[in-house]
């Protein structure tokens, strides 16, 4: 598992597993959340944090970028992520300066 990568479970019931409600992942200054908002469990988890932290923004359906891509969300609930902005301004790093670095 990724250390960035934070599991919420709702608590186990009598002989039931526990069953996974939210999970929470960072990179650097970027936040990415998702969970069930049916859940007592997650509900109060994000309640707790927007309590304990200043967040810039907290966006739920909208679209938004996080670590460079552009995340948007059809009608139907799908999810789709796209690198094409961000990569279009990333410059390409010419092989030759990785060569003459290595064998300098």
């Amino acid at each position: 598992m990724d250390p960035c990568l934070w599991l919420l479970f709702e608590p186990a019931q009598g002989d039931a597993a526990p069953v996974l409600c939210g999970l929470l992942t960072l990179h650097v200054d970027d936040m990415l959340g998702a969970g069930n908002m049916a859940s007592a469990t997650y509900t109060a988890a994000e309640a707790a944090l927007k309590k304990a932290f200043t967040f810039r923004t907290w966006q739920k359906d909208e679209p938004f970028d996080c670590c460079g891509a552009k995340m948007t969300r059809d009608e139907d609930g799908t999810w789709h992520i796209s690198h094409k902005e961000y990569l279009s301004k990333v410059s390409p790093l010419p092989i030759e300066n990785l060569i003459g670095n290595l064998t300098s």
